[in-house]
C-alpha cells in the first residue's frame, strides 16, 4: 500500500448517502472472506479519498458493475483440454473396453 496516500489508507465503513454508488468509485480494493463467520467483505476506495469495509450484501446492491469489473479484472481463464497423448490413451482404453467400438 506504498501507493496510497496516507490520508486514505485507514479503513473506515463510510458508504455514500445515495442509491447508486457506482460514480463515488475510485476502485474496489480487494474482496476477503471472515475466517469466523464466513461472510464476504469488499475493500473499496471512494473518490472523496475514503476506504471502506463493506458487506458483499450491500455492494451487489449499490455498486453492482464496479464489482462486476472487479471479478473481471481477477478472472483467469485456462485451458482444461487434457494433454494430447493423456486423451490418445483414455480413447484407446474405452475402445478396449467396448469391446473395439468408440462410443463418443
Amino acid at each position: 500500500m506504498e501507493d496510497i496516500p496516507p490520508q486514505i489508507q485507514k479503513t473506515g465503513s463510510w458508504t455514500p448517502k445515495k442509491e447508486n454508488w457506482e460514480s463515488e468509485i475510485a476502485s474496489i480494493d480487494t474482496v476477503e472472506r471472515d475466517r469466523d463467520t464466513g461472510k464476504l467483505w469488499a475493500f473499496i476506495y471512494f473518490n472523496n479519498n475514503k476506504r471502506s469495509k463493506i458487506g458483499m450484501e450491500l455492494v451487489y446492491k449499490h455498486c453492482p458493475v464496479a464489482m462486476l469489473k472487479f471479478y473481471e479484472r481477477h478472472l483467469s481463464v485456462f485451458s482444461i483440454a487434457p494433454p494430447r497423448g493423456l486423451l490418445l490413451f483414455a480413447l484407446r482404453l474405452a475402445g478396449e473396453i467396448s469391446g473395439g467400438v468408440l462410443c463418443v
